[in-house]
This record gives structure tokens, C-alpha cells and sequence, in this order.
């Protein structure tokens, strides 16, 4: 038996719904950890590219009699019949006006975040009639699909649909999808339209999706689409993500082209490449004309003695220095480094602190980090071309150097967080919060073993990885990070620290393993394999719930960090030294 088989919690990330992280022990589900994020947040997929989380952009994608979805025309009988997934959640559709005349189910809220190629799919099945229309545009008849039902065919109405298909199920279920080029986000989709249907023609829905690029994504079920976790693949494997709130204070972070950007010297080229999203929508910038070479966002405002990081995806084309700047003014001192596409050298000023990380396929996320002054002052964040690497806006005498550029963002904060898309105005990513409440029974109260492998990718001093506690401060079993090497371990009783240990040195990067096992007056705690502390004095907390990092339900504090976790798992005894020792080797 290994030892994760012998944990009464295990979390290893795989399984998730909106609201929920599943634990594959306790097997019934009594583990299972509450998640909330009240907001969209990116991850990378899989197949490594940035991915928005929820992909689908639809609200309630399964409940047609929900009031986000307008019905015209026509009425809707809920849970009429057993959907492609065995459940009996599909709805049924049915037309109460005449022949061509407009019946249809369609979005009553906004639904696209950008323009650009979007796909629409959705599982119908007749009841009485043949034909339905799909239509990324309710408003007119630029990206619409007819299906018949009873010939298996498609025709493609508009200029901006780029392709149609059908998945055939069983139970005579099909999966429609329409790909098409969305020119503006004011517009609405409609997911069942009855336009030629004649009175009384009836279809079942279930399962509808909106999601960008020019693929149907796997079906993904959404509710209010809030609160669902992420599972990022950085580094292979799937690991959770935990992060804090953070706000992009930058505007068109994807649109380069936009008049939010000012051109000195330069000009772009929008949707001139295949950007880390996996979509034909990086912008190339090109420099033009002679001096220095930048393009620069909209002025913003800085908040006075605050760290600010400055990041964006770029590429190579034909030149291997780029240069981020943050000019002088709130920071007193210009924030600048210089990235070397070839060498992966980054050079930066002797304010700043820089970095560049590998997104594959050529795509380099360069990252700028700089504090300001006392005083808040109103400027850019620009991208630069250079030839020198130590000198911030160099001149040229020539010109035609050019960088593919996508997903700029500025955000206050010591280190890059996840990638947050922008149009009009900056948008906040709500902090990830995963949490048990009320578990005593899954939690050691005499004895026991706490256990968990995570990415350190960047923390902030205090920033919690885990804490094990009865709700409060006064008894709890508390992992943080106390500096920016090295690991915290407090313990308290009734209020009374029973160990403080801040000298457990982290790796630099990478993953690591820890565990802490605890009985009265017998502590022990290793990292990587090896035995960092013990206690032999300390007594034992009542403990109830369990955080993994960040701030969530149970009166928790302290700073947050960006914590991957890729397992963890609890113990209602506590593990040897021995086996300490092998749970934590990597």
C-alpha cells in the first residue's frame, strides 16, 4: 500500500466543476474542497497554450428557462427529456409564430469579451420539424448555419462564418457547431432559431457553447461561469493555481493596433501571427523612420510607494533585443531591461528586476518589476526596440526591426501573476480561494500528518501555502512563506505558539515536497527528503478546516502568493520519520 492510500484527504488536481475541486479520497465525496474565484482567469492548457477559464463565455449552457436566455416567439418546457450526458436536464423548444418569422432562444447579456474567430456549438434534437439555425449575430445574417435534420446537411448564410459541421450521437442527437469571425462584441448569439420552421415545429437543447478560436472545445457545463478552478500544465503536469486578486491596469492588452497604443517611429500589424493563446491574433510591431523605436499604452496613473510588474508575450521576428521601460517620474529612476530573444540574456536597470519565461513555439513572456516613489504620477509602460542593451531608449539610424507582441499587462504586485485579458478598461481577476470547513473527522485531533508538493513559482513574504485550523488563529498548523527563501512553520494551541520555525530554506525554482507530522510533544518536518526541524515540546491543536493558500473562508490573513499545487494530503496519524522521508523525496 503506498502511503497516499493510507491518507483520510487526498487532493490530487484533475477532477473539477464550477465551485468544486474533487479529492479522490474520501471516495465518496466528503472531501471534496469548496472553490470560489468571482471572475474569468486564464491558465495554460494542456497543449501549452494561454486559455481562458471558463472557456465557455455562455451562462447557464444547460437551463434555457433561466432569464440570461431571451425566448421570442416561443416557449420553453424545462427538463423534457434525457440529454446527450444521460441526465434529464435537455429542454424543449417550441415555435408559436408562423413561418418566417423570427422564434428563437438567444443571449440576453453581452457575450463577447472580444472580437475575432469565435465557434458556437450546441446538442439538438428533433421533436417535431427539420431544420434549425445557428446565428453569432441575432441581429442580422452575417454568421449564421442551417441544419436539416432529415438530409444531414448544412448551408452557411453571411461573409463572416468560416466553417459549419455536425457530430452525430446517439439517440438521435447532434452536435452542431458554426465557426465566424466576430466584428463587434455588442453582438448576441442565438443557440436555437426556428426562423422556417413552421407552428408548433419543436427541437430539445442542451448544452450550449461559445468559446474562441476556430474549434468547438470539449463541452464545458456552466452556471453563472464564476468560481471555477484552474488547472495550469506549466511544467507537464497539472497543478491547481492559487492566486490573489490582481487587476490589468493595461488597456487592449491584445490589440496592439489600437489608438489606446501610441506609435513613435513604429507601426503594427494586427493579427500577424499565432499568438500563446493558439489564435492568429499577435500583432507584429515594426520599426519605421529613424531615432528611438517604441510603442507606448494609454498614460496611467501610479500609486505612490507601490511595486508594479510589467509584462507581455513577444516573440522573435527578425530582431533579438527588446527592451521593457517603465520612465521615470513616480519611480524616480527610469525601470528598464533589455531581453535577448537568442541568448536568453535579460539585462535590466539598476532599479528594476527582470525576467523571461518560455512559452514555447518561440513565445518568451518578459517580465519588469519596479517600485515607485512617494509620489503617484501618470504614465506609460512601453515597448522598445533596441541596439544596446544597457541603454534605455536608444536611438537608430536604420529601421525595420520588427517583434511579435501579445498579451501586455501592468499590475500592482512584486511578480507576474497569470495573464489577464483587457479591451476598454482594466479588468480584475478575483483571488482563488480552496477550502473545507467543518472536516475534524478527516483531520488528526491527537495525531497526524500534513503533506503537500507545490510549484515555487513567486511568493511574497507571508503568503500562505497551507493552514490547517479550527476556523481562527488560536489553534492552527500554519505553512507560509516567511522571506523570500524560506519557509515559515508556526504552531498554536489556545493561543500559545507551540513551534516557530522560519529557517527551511526553498529551492529556487521548481517543485517541492513538504510535511509536517505532529503528536504531542512529537514534531517532525521535512522538505525534499530530508529532515528540516523537530519539536519535542509541542502539544496538539483542535483542527476543523483546511485552506490551501491565499485568503479564503476561516479568518485567515497574511499575504498571498501564486502557489501551483500539485498534491496534497492529510493524515490521521502520524507518519514515521522514515516515511516522512519518502513522501517528500522528489
Amino acid at each position: 500500500m503506498s502511503l497516499l492510500e493510507q491518507a483520510s484527504l487526498v487532493m490530487i488536481p484533475s477532477g473539477y466543476k464550477e465551485d468544486v475541486v474533487y479529492c479522490p479520497k474520501p471516495t465518496d465525496g466528503s472531501g471534496d474542497l469548496t472553490f470560489t474565484r468571482a471572475s474569468d482567469g486564464t491558465r495554460v492548457n494542456s497543449s501549452g497554450y494561454v486559455e481562458n477559464v471558463p472557456w465557455n463565455l455562455l451562462q447557464y449552457s444547460e437551463q434555457f428557462d433561466n432569464g440570461v436566455w431571451t425566448k421570442t416567439l416561443g416557449t420553453i418546457t424545462a427538463n423534457a427529456t434525457t440529454a446527450p450526458d444521460g441526465t434529464l436536464t435537455a429542454d424543449l423548444f417550441t415555435k408559436t409564430s408562423a413561418v418566417n418569422t423570427v422564434s428563437e432562444i438567444s443571449s440576453s447579456t453581452n457575450v463577447y469579451t472580444t472580437t475575432g474567430v469565435h465557434t458556437l456549438s450546441v446538442y439538438i434534437k428533433t421533436n417535431v420539424g427539420n431544420s434549425v439555425l445557428l446565428r453569432l449575430d441575432n441581429a442580422g445574417n452575417t454568421a449564421n448555419f442551417r441544419f436539416n435534420f432529415t438530409t444531414k446537411t448544412f448551408t452557411n448564410t453571411g461573409a463572416n462564418v468560416i466553417s459549419s459541421s455536425f457530430d452525430e450521437l446517439p439517440n438521435d442527437w447532434f452536435r452542431l457547431k458554426v465557426t465566424g469571425n466576430v466584428t463587434s462584441t455588442s453582438w448576441s448569439l442565438s443557440p436555437l432559431n426556428l426562423y422556417f420552421n413552421q407552428t408548433s415545429d419543436s427541437f430539445y437543447v442542451w448544452g450550449a457553447q461559445l468559446n474562441q478560436g476556430s474549434t468547438a472545445k470539449p463541452y464545458f457545463p456552466t452556471t453563472d461561469r464564476q468560481n471555477v478552478p484552474r488547472l495550469t500544465y506549466e511544467g507537464g503536469c497539472p497543478s491547481l493555481l492559487l492566486e490573489p486578486q490582481r487587476t490589468n491596469l493595461v488597456t487592449y492588452s491584445e490589440q496592439l493596433d489600437n489608438a489606446a497604443w501610441t506609435n513613435v517611429n513604429s507601426s503594427e500589424t494586427a493579427n500577424a501571427t499565432t499568438s500563446p493563446q493558439g489564435l492568429e491574433n499577435a500583432t507584429k510591431v515594426i520599426a519605421t523612420g529613424t531615432g528611438a523605436h517604441y510603442i507606448q499604452s494609454d498614460l496611467i496613473t501610479y500609486n505612490s510607494s507601490t511595486t508594479y510588474t510589467f509584462s507581455v508575450f513577444a516573440k522573435k521576428s527578425n530582431t533579438s533585443l527588446i527592451q521593457l521601460l517603465a520612465p521615470s517620474g513616480s519611480f524616480g529612476t527610469d525601470v528598464f531591461a533589455s531581453y535577448n530573444f537568442d541568448t536568453l540574456e535579460v539585462t535590466s536597470g539598476s532599479s528594476a528586476t527582470a525576467s523571461m519565461e518560455d512559452y514555447g513555439n518561440g513565445w518568451y513572456r518578459l517580465i519588469l518589476t519596479g517600485a515607485t516613489t512617494s509620489s503617484s504620477f501618470a504614465s506609460s509602460f512601453y515597448i522598445v526596440f533596441t541596439n544596446n542593451k544597457s541603454i534605455r531608449l536608444p536611438s537608430f539610424a536604420s529601421s525595420g526591426e520588427e517583434v511579435y507582441c501579445w498579451g501586455a499587462q501592468l499590475e500592482a504586485g512584486s511578480y507576474a501573476t497569470s495573464y489577464i485579458p483587457t479591451t476598454s478598461a482594466a479588468v480584475t481577476r478575483v483571488a482563488d480561494e480552496c477550502y473545507k470547513t467543518g472536516i475534524s473527522s478527516l483531520i488528526g485531533q491527537s495525531e497526524g500528518t500534513l503533506f503537500f508538493e507545490c510549484t515555487n513559482k513567486s511568493l511574497v513574504n507571508q503568503a500562505r501555502y497551507f493552514l490547517l485550523s479550527d476556523g481562527g488563529f488560536n489553534n492552527r498548523i500554519d505553512i507560509f512563506q516567511f522571506s523570500e527563501n524560506n519557509l515559515g512553520l508556526y504552531v498554536a494551541t489556545s493561543g500559545v505558539a507551540q513551534v516557530s520555525a522560519t529557517n527551511i530554506t526553498l529551492p529556487s525554482s521548481g517543485s517541492f515536497k513538504f510535511a509536517v507530522a505532529y503528536a504531542n510533544n512529537d514534531y517532525a518536518w521535512y522538505l525534499n527528503g530530508t529532515q528540516i526541524g523537530t519539536d519535542t515540546s509541542a502539544s496538539v491543536p483542535t483542527l476543523t478546516n483546511a485552506l490551501f493558500a491565499l485568503n479564503a473562508a476561516g479568518g485567515t490573513s497574511g499575504g498571498s502568493g501564486n502557489s501551483p499545487f500539485k498534491q496534497a494530503a492529510l493524515f490521521k496519524t502520524r507518519l514515521t520519520n522514515d516515511q516522512l522521508a519518502a513522501l517528500t523525496t522528489l
